[in-house]
């Protein structure tokens, strides 16, 4: 990793298409500190919600994280509880969703981003990962152990995929043939860096691997960051 005096304004997503658009519809906070935001979902300027989900308007997690258009292709990652990969012309819908089963207990993976490639998309999940081709709708779901926190994932090439841990100073590269974890590595030297707490994402360029992400150090009540960028 190379540090940063300061966050780089990176390419943005070229969307060519701008066929989708959320509109926000209100929120609630049913429990004390769980926000639920709620949209329409647009395509081409028409109201498509009802059509879609049988409801007027849907739930949907929309941040920085959430790449939600291809930028040239007729796809969109709806980030609602489905996990939904649509297509926009035929509005073909698959589920992206990843369950576990431990202890007796059967639970979904928590939505962590969304990113388009040229030709496959990424959906990152706490402690999981799906690769869908979109060229065949064709996906693989891979699954990590419960000590696992993703903070972010992106393709090294076309058979690799490196992970980000949040809460640790830990990545690794996961081999798409092999199926399973084939390096581990620190991020940064702790020697250099000590005291961390946590990394997080804050951008990927435009079709490329090149990330920026921001270290926060913890000592006792204080806090520092430093942002860096991958070589």
């Amino acid at each position: 990793m190379i540090q940063l005096k300061k966050i780089e304004k990176l390419e943005p997503h070229k969307i060519l298409n701008k066929k989708i658009e959320f509109v926000y519809k209100g929120w609630e906070e049913p429990n004390r500190g769980q926000e639920l935001v709620y949209y329409a979902l647009l395509i081409d300027g028409i109201d498509k919600t009802k059509e879609l989900f049988s409801e007027k308007v849907i739930q949907c997690v929309i941040n920085e994280k959430m790449e939600t258009e291809h930028p040239s292709e007729n796809f969109a990652f709806i980030p609602n509880s489905d996990f939904l990969l649509l297509n926009t012309l035929d509005f073909t819908k698959t589920s992206l969703k990843v369950y576990f089963r431990e202890s007796g207990n059967t639970f979904q993976d928590s939505l962590v981003g969304s990113f388009f490639y040229s030709e496959n998309h990424l959906l990152i999940n706490k402690r999981s990962l799906v690769l869908t081709d979109l060229r065949t709708l064709e996906n693989k779901k891979i699954k990590f152990d419960k000590d696992i926190s993703i903070e972010w994932a992106f393709l090294i090439n076309a058979n690799q995929i490196q992970v980000i841990q949040a809460y640790s100073n830990n990545c690794f590269i996961y081999d798409l043939q092999e199926q399973k974890i084939i390096e581990k590595r620190n991020i940064v030297d702790e020697s250099l860096y000590p005291k961390i707490f946590r990394w997080i994402y804050r951008g990927q360029k435009y079709q490329s691997n090149q990330l920026q992400m921001e270290l926060i150090q913890k000592k006792e009540d204080k806090t520092t960051s430093t942002y860096f960028k991958n070589d």
